[in-house]
């Protein structure tokens, strides 16, 4: 597995510099977007019982019973 990963290294580092870039964004973007995604739901579960929407929720479903026929509030 090393000797795939230092050809790799070997033949991006002999590329010029605009093909370096379009590769490297190919790589690193979708990677970025999943990291991001994955600590907006860290942060989102840590701090579900902390933010107010939910806590809007609780309160109007506490005090106001559902329909379940219509979906709404009777």
């Amino acid at each position: 597995m090393n000797a795939v990963i230092d050809a790799v290294e070997s033949w991006l580092a002999g590329q010029s510099f605009w093909v370096q870039i379009p590769i490297l964004l190919v790589v690193l973007v979708p990677i970025c977007w999943l990291l991001a995604g994955l600590v907006d739901r860290i942060v989102e579960l840590a701090l579900r019982r902390h933010t107010r929407r939910d806590a809007a929720l609780q309160a109007r479903t506490d005090t106001e019973p559902v329909d379940a026929a219509t979906g709404g509030r009777r």
